[in-house]
């Protein structure tokens, strides 16, 4: 990012950006939906490569255009997709663990310590296996209930 900010002549902007508590968790954050982002680019383009021609073809004829092309026949027909990419959205965000070890161990002044780290923390630094277990049966249940919350606002548009 910084590289790209002094190509483009905005030498003013580069800074750490995961150094600074103000700026650390929204990088780890567009970091992780860079990294996310090809996977839930694969499950879209498996879901469009499954919608059968015949109906986009049938909405052309009867003179549908792009923009309600989409959100009357391809929106609906992908909605299943919509839906669980949004669920593994959720809970890969609960359980946001990896990168923010890996690249500011839950730092600058704990800006990026998530439930997750803070249960493996427990766990296996402190060895306080049986706290370190409830705060992982909680992480499940937040991931479930979210889930439910997330199936509850499914339903088909009349």
């Amino acid at each position: 990012m910084n590289s790209l900010l002094d190509a483009v002549g905005l030498p003013q902007l580069v800074h750490a950006w995961i150094g600074e508590a103000s700026t650390a968790l929204g990088s780890l954050c567009a970091m992780d939906i860079w990294t996310a982002i090809g996977f839930y680019a694969i499950i879209f383009y498996g879901a469009l490569l499954d919608i059968p021609q015949d109906v986009i073809e049938a909405a052309r004829i009867d003179g549908c255009r792009a923009i309600p092309l989409f959100r009357r026949v391809l929106a609906p027909l992908l909605r299943p997709m919509i839906v669980t990419c949004v669920i593994f959205s959720f809970t890969g965000t609960v359980k946001m663990f990896e990168s923010s070890l890996a690249l500011t161990g839950g730092g600058p002044s704990g800006a990026t310590k998530s439930l997750s780290m803070y249960m493996y923390d427990t766990a296996f630094t402190f060895s306080r296996t049986g706290y370190g277990s409830v705060i992982a049966l909680i992480i499940f249940l937040i991931c479930v209930f979210g889930s439910g919350i997330i199936r509850k606002f499914d339903k088909p548009v009349d």
